[in-house]
């Protein structure tokens, strides 16, 4: 109870200045070959709603455009984009209306946490971020803390992670948000400890079915704290080319996802656990999802 308690608080706490630090590029490769066999199952799935493309525009202070921005809509419902050259991400969405709350993080910058009562036709202008120097952990004051997220049982780093911290024993407080750069490390303006830290999976925002790690540090070390994740990888192959999919988790959807002409979807890091995934108006897929990697071929229609 006293964890659902506190990743309720991450979600609803209110707007605070954060700071994150997030290298952009492509996805890791997955594999081709199957590496597991996988539980599937197929079960009913309701028809996927007709989706709307909506855009968001990010640029610098000085109002050049800025490529590169991962924005990721978390309410009123779930969407992930990116910005192309000249800053413009788009977000596949079902249309609803409503209040929205989303964050954006690029390399260098700090990460963008909004609430708006309607969607943004301005563009939104992510600043510099700062140069400080590493707090010394026996001030007193808020100060830079590091952070490195690594996977548990692979060489390496995670990049693209988002990181929640606040107070262990302030629930009230608003989480401090970054995410992990290239090299998985990431910097937080923060008081001294002991912290509540979460880990989401990358470009998933601070979802609690995208959880990967809680964990508490009850006291800050000389260097940087060290978070070791355990995940999966899913690729589904043989969707349809230009299909959407939708994938969920506890019966939550976490987005809409265009299917490339490969007719390949890959996720490079999620909880594991179960996932589903509903095309249309046809059958869903439901995958136990181990860590490591796992590879779904996605059931014909009639087979």
């Amino acid at each position: 109870m006293r964890r659902r308690l506190l990743l309720l608080a991450i979600l609803l706490a209110p707007p605070a200045t954060v700071l994150g630090v997030l290298a952009v590029g492509p996805a890791p490769e997955v594999a081709a070959e199957p590496v597991s066999l996988p539980e599937v199952r197929v079960a009913a799935a309701p028809a996927a709603p007709d989706p709307v493309e909506r855009e968001l525009r990010f640029t610098d202070e000085e109002g050049a455009p800025l490529a590169g921005v991962v924005a990721v809509l978390l309410e009123p419902e779930f969407a992930v984009g990116r910005s192309g050259d000249d800053g413009r991400a788009t977000l596949v969405t079902t249309g609803v209306e409503g209040a929205i709350r989303l964050t954006a993080a690029t390399a260098g910058r700090e990460v963008l946490d909004l609430r708006a009562p309607s969607w943004p036709e301005a563009p939104l202008t992510l600043a510099v971020l700062p140069d400080r120097p590493l707090a010394d952990p026996a001030e007193t004051a808020l100060a830079p803390r590091r952070f490195r997220v690594v996977p548990a049982a692979a060489t390496g780093a995670l990049r693209d992670a988002l990181l929640a911290v606040r107070p262990r024993d302030a629930a009230d407080t608003a989480a401090a948000l970054a995410a992990t750069d290239a090299d998985g490390r990431a910097e937080l303006l923060l008081p001294p400890p002991p912290w509540t830290v979460a880990v989401f999976a990358p470009g998933f925002g601070p979802r609690p079915e995208a959880l990967l790690l809680e964990h508490e540090v009850a006291a800050a070390p000389a260097g940087e704290v060290r978070l070791e994740i355990r995940a999966g990888a899913l690729t589904v192959r043989g969707l349809p080319p230009r299909a959407l999919v939708e994938l969920r988790r506890d019966g939550a959807s976490l987005g809409l996802y265009r299917v490339p002409i490969s007719g390949r979807l890959t996720w490079p890091v999620l909880p594991p656990g179960h996932w589903t995934l509903a095309h249309g108006d046809e059958e869903a897929v439901e995958v136990l999802l181990e860590p490591g990697e796992t590879t779904v071929e996605w059931p014909r229609s009639g087979g």
